[in-house]
């Protein structure tokens, strides 16, 4: 089984497992990067990137007026050039649609600041039974990639998207990149196809006490009524599953069976915000979250060894700057501290990724 990461940031295994997609541009603080575990998700249009260095599943009705140019992440984008035409120079692709159900648009688009208005390039989302219905665009003059969504539920059973400009348009350049329509009622990472639900494991330690330390991003804010994250401690016997619940505020905490559960206080997970989350396992079970010690637990069975850490998106996760270690140095004094974990959070400090973990 190979690992194989694409170009625009997807991680996955050639079996489909492991899918997880490399952040630059959603990060808790700099110096670090973050990762998304997410749903499993299909672009439903066809050479979204360009990949093929041609046009190819795209209707184009004058190609002399766009050409392929590097991209937002991958190899190419479109980039629209000026035209002094009295028609609107556009390239098309339908999609289907299944009627009741939400679909989510989104792009790259990169105006240069030569740009005097959103009309130089932009994407319309059109039907045949209707015709126009909105478009996407940018207001950014600036030479910088911005992304754009929109969400819509489906009237009819096809839609399709026109990448276009209007005639006569001579001001600068732009460009357009990751083109992607997904049946999710908002955006996830771009995928060329199809991507599996995440997960990532880290694993190759065996250690108690331990301590784990990471950030965390509910990267669809408005999704209230998911659950969010999920991270499961594998343990040489048994496994610890730490989640929030449905209302996306709750967090639990279950030993082996989800009956054993134990209710750790409510956070407000859905305000978009990066958190830090602080997870001790000594003679209790500690929660912090951003420095603050939140809830403890005491009714679990503290012989057991940590031997993998599970990351899963229940929704859409990011997560970043992951720490898995011990919580006692070797004269069993205490390493985290109260107040080390709360410079830790204030700090924001890189860690780097231990050299004996393994990732699958």
């Amino acid at each position: 089984m190979a690992l194989i990461k694409e170009p625009y940031g997807l991680v996955r295994n050639t079996d489909g497992t492991l899918c997880t997609t490399y952040r630059d541009d959603d990060i808790p603080f700099r110096g670090v990067r973050s990762f998304a575990v997410e749903e499993a998700t299909t672009n439903l249009i066809q050479n979204p990137q360009f990949a093929t260095g041609d046009f190819l599943g795209w209707t184009v009705s004058d190609s002399q007026f766009f050409e392929l140019d590097k991209g937002y992440k991958a190899k190419y984008s479109i980039k629209s050039l000026p035209n002094v035409v009295d028609y609107f120079p556009r390239l098309t692709q339908t999609f289907n649609t299944v009627v009741g159900q939400q679909y989510t648009i989104s792009f790259w688009i990169k105006h240069s600041v030569e740009v005097n208005s959103w009309q130089r390039f932009y994407i319309y989302l059109k039907s045949a039974s209707v015709g126009n219905i909105t478009p996407i665009s940018s207001t950014n003059f600036d030479g910088q990639w911005h992304k754009r969504t929109y969400t819509f539920t489906a009237q009819y059973t096809s839609y399709y998207l026109s990448v276009e400009t209007p005639p006569n348009r001579t001001d600068g350049l732009s460009w357009i990149s990751d083109i992607q329509v997904e049946r999710q009622p908002y955006p996830t990472s771009f995928v060329d196809g199809s991507r599996a639900g995440g997960i990532v494991k880290f694993s190759g330690f065996n250690d108690v006490p331990w301590v784990v330390s990471y950030w965390y991003k509910n990267t669809n804010p408005s999704s209230v009524g998911k659950e969010g994250f999920g991270v499961n401690f594998q343990q040489d016997s048994g496994y610890l599953c730490f989640r929030n619940g449905l209302d996306n505020a709750a967090i639990f905490l279950s030993q082996d069976i989800s009956s054993n559960q134990f209710y750790l206080g409510k956070e407000n997970l859905s305000d978009g915000q990066w958190r830090n989350f602080v997870i001790v396992f000594d003679s209790a079970f500690k929660l912090y979250i951003n420095g603050v010690l939140r809830a403890t637990v005491v009714s679990l069975d503290f012989t057991r060894r940590l031997t993998e850490v599970q990351f899963m998106g229940r929704t859409n996760s990011m997560f970043s700057n992951i720490y898995i270690g011990k919580y006692r140095r070797a004269d069993n004094s205490i390493i985290w501290t109260d107040d080390y974990i709360r410079e830790v959070y204030e700090a924001q400090m890189p860690f780097a990724v231990q050299n004996q973990l393994s990732i699958y």
